[in-house]
């Protein structure tokens, strides 16, 4: 079984279905599988075949959640990076892992000007949007991300070399002190935790998840694969502004996500907090770190849900215990 098999799922039996919501765009099913087969389409004409690494470097969008498939339905590996971390430690993650194209959200532009500078061994940067202005690159070839899908057909490329140990997805994590090490999934990894995730949660098509925890970590990314999997609906936010999730979850009818406690902390202490409608959602996922006891009250008081707490490790795709 692997990653290509659950959009595939999605579509056969909710094509018409609203699948994303990020920002002002809103797709269905279809129209999020037609972006991902020419995003497929586009790595592939630039170089990348099975086993290939392609980083992306994003806030939540749906570009990420298009990343996470259209690198899978081709095999390669997709490498999410923490664009928290400062330009020496991005650039010995992409050398270590020999990424060759880096998708990347045109705020970044700063980052990654200073990632030519520590000679990154980077190819191309595709940015995502149309506007190219402000782009100063020397060494690396400067892409639009808009522009390369609209040149590219919706076809899906074939799946059939693909097999469930192939790896999917390669995430730089530290646990010590020394240089982050790259964790390898496979398509295995990740389609055997969706399903267990779905079981567990009780997961379903009329579900509403919202990324608000970055999707580059695997405390939200593995909902990319278990939502898709029921065809549920996608929400994200590009940022954490306490303001603008409870605004989205209240819009958007959300009913269930996972967040650090500290962001939990935080929209729980927000002034008006209690005047938002939060009658959907249904449970609350927290890890990470540890939480107060009085946090998790607060939580169930505030959002008058079910509360989960998880413990996991990005090795296990992340969920071992909830």
């Amino acid at each position: 079984m692997d990653i290509s098999f659950i959009l595939q799922k999605a579509i056969s039996l909710y094509e018409t279905k609203e699948a994303v919501v990020s920002g002002p765009v809103r797709l269905t099913y279809g129209e999020f599988a037609a972006r991902i087969y020419r995003l497929s389409n586009v790595l592939k004409k630039s170089g990348i075949s099975k086993g290939d690494r392609v980083a992306i470097l994003h806030n939540n969008s749906h570009e990420f959640l298009e990343s996470y498939f259209a690198a899978a339905q081709i095999g390669a590996i997709l490498n999410p990076l923490n664009f928290r971390l400062s330009p020496a430690e991005l650039s010995f993650i992409l050398a270590d892992s020999e990424a060759s194209i880096l998708i990347s959200a045109p705020q970044f532009m700063p980052l990654i000007e200073a990632l030519e500078r520590e000679k990154a061994p980077l190819k191309t940067v595709f940015i995502t949007g149309h506007a190219q202005e402000n782009v100063n690159l020397r060494r690396f070839e400067a892409v639009s991300y808009e522009d390369a899908l609209a040149a590219e057909r919706e076809e899906p490329p074939p799946t059939s070399s693909i097999t469930d140990s192939d790896i999917a997805h390669l995430y730089y994590t530290s646990g010590t002190t020394g240089r982050p090490k790259g964790v390898m999934l496979t398509h295995k990894n990740v389609c055997t935790h969706a399903l267990g995730a779905i079981a567990e949660l009780g997961i379903r098509d009329t579900d509403v998840w919202i990324h608000v925890a970055p999707l580059f970590h695997l405390a939200d990314a593995w909902a990319t694969f278990a939502i898709t999997w029921v065809g549920g609906r996608h929400v994200t936010v590009p940022e954490f502004k306490p303001e603008l999730v409870l605004e989205t979850m209240e819009k958007e009818k959300v009913t269930i996500t996972n967040m650090i406690p500290t962001m939990l902390n935080m929209l729980v202490n927000t002034p008006g907090v209690k005047n938002y409608d939060f009658s959907s959602l249904r449970v609350m996922l927290s890890g990470g770190a540890p939480i107060a006891p009085d946090v998790v009250k607060r939580i169930m008081e505030t959002f008058k849900c079910d509360y989960i707490q998880t413990y996991g490790m990005t090795e296990t795709s992340p969920y071992l215990t909830l």
